[in-house]
């Protein structure tokens, strides 16, 4: 005979999560298993709301939720709201830096069993949203068969994003935190030619939940070692 106890996870004020029985009914020689859900959900994805707010998403790498828990200690006065999409537009985060859980709820038998949450951090600037500044910057040469790496900073609200993107193939480029990594390996056929060092067009346009884009535009040169 299986046995199930039902837990729910919650988040506590200090970012760290305690776990409540709910009920427990143990009979004699009972092993004790314990349900639980075994979703996993991939790390979270976060973007200013077309309109206001913050657009949450995810993907379901393992299990089958019936549903979703989103919530956060200073938010709603830290009672969950629920989904049963792989997204949610969340509204009225006052400022301050939060953390964001997203739990998946699997229904096991008759019970619903919280899984383990995937965590991720709004900061909302204090008074309001400060739209993006980046800082200029030239970007140095590069070399063929050479790690290539170069940080370009920005200021203003996270989470920001990238609305745009123009480079050469080689190249990568993605945000983390408030600075925009550009990174790749130019391998010979984007070096010199009998003209000289070969150059690429290196553009982005940034935004965030001021809706007002910051371009930057750059070119960067490929010599031979």
């Amino acid at each position: 005979m299986l046995y199930t106890l039902a837990i729910e996870f919650t988040p506590a004020a200090n970012g760290d999560e305690y776990f409540t029985p709910d009920a427990a009914s143990f009979g004699a020689g009972s092993n004790g298993n314990v349900a639980l859900c075994t979703a996993v959900i991939s790390n979270l994805v976060i973007e200013p709301g077309p309109i206001e707010g913050y657009d949450i998403s995810w993907d379901v790498s393992g299990g089958a939720p019936q549903k979703y828990l989103i919530s956060s200690p200073a938010i709603n006065g830290g009672n969950a709201y629920e989904t049963t999409n792989t997204n949610f537009n969340l509204t009225n985060v006052p400022p301050g830096e939060h953390t964001i859980y997203v739990t998946p709820v699997c229904k096991i038998g008759t019970e619903l069993v919280p899984g383990a949450a995937a965590t991720a951090v709004i900061e909302n600037v204090s008074g309001g949203c400060t739209q993006i500044e980046i800082t200029p910057l030239s970007l140095p040469n590069a070399y063929v068969d050479t790690l290539y790496y170069q940080e370009v900073d920005f200021a203003g609200s996270t989470p920001a994003y990238l609305a745009s993107v123009a480079k050469p193939a080689w190249l990568t480029v993605t945000i983390t935190g408030s600075k925009v990594i550009i990174t790749g390996t130019p391998s010979a056929i984007y070096g010199p030619t009998g003209f000289g060092p070969a150059t690429f067009v290196v553009m982005f346009t940034l935004n965030n939940c001021a809706a007002i884009p910051a371009n930057y535009l750059s070119s960067v040169q490929v010599h031979n070692p």
